[in-house]
């Protein structure tokens, strides 16, 4: 008889005996709490780095829609529509097409870029913003360098974001310095 009762306590509380039952009690529920209170202090943690990253992007600009639409710009003028209007998941689509028919300017990658940090893909983001970099044409040097940092932060490699914003406002003159100040500020313990 006495084994059973043993038994249901095991399988209820996870204790063994009358004489420790209380502390047993006690510990599940501290080992619980415990559990919880890490769980909380983990989300948090990401949770601030989500907010820094949604505070500080901002979708490059959209200077392509206002342009007359040809038959050879419909397509991006389409993924530019809907980039304007917030769908960045189809705006992806229709740009990675473009891409994929071999466009050759940079400014497709930058808002491609933009779009998968939007979506909460910073690594995608990254890898077009190096296929910007490693394009002849510089005109796009600033924006890489920003968003760069951005790649980092929301993918949670602060210090590396805290080091590119770091260059960008040591850099004699570049389009982001007041928003790099912004964010090394806000890295700062």
């Amino acid at each position: 008889m006495t084994g059973i009762r043993y038994a249901a306590k095991v399988v209820r509380g996870g204790w063994i005996d009358d004489e420790h039952s209380n502390g047993g009690h006690r510990y599940f529920w501290a080992m619980r709490i415990g559990v919880i209170i890490l769980c909380c202090a983990a989300l948090s943690a990401c949770g601030g780095q989500q907010d820094l990253c949604q505070r500080f992007f901002e979708p490059y600009p959209d200077l392509i829609s206002g342009r007359m639409r040809t038959e050879q710009n419909a397509a991006l003028l389409s993924a530019m529509r809907q980039y304007g209007e917030g769908e960045y998941g189809k705006a992806a689509e229709g740009l990675e097409s473009i891409l994929r028919i071999g466009a050759r300017s940079p400014q497709e990658r930058v808002y491609l870029a933009c779009c998968y940090l939007a979506l909460g893909r910073p690594y995608d983001a990254e890898y077009q913003l190096d296929r910007v970099e490693s394009a002849p044409e510089k005109d796009y040097k600033d924006v890489a360098d920003w968003y760069n940092a951005l790649c980092w932060l929301c993918s949670g490699q602060e210090e590396r974001a805290r080091e590119q914003a770091r260059r960008i406002m040591d850099a004699p003159a570049h389009a982001y310095k007041q928003q790099a100040r912004d964010l090394v500020e806000a890295l700062s313990p």
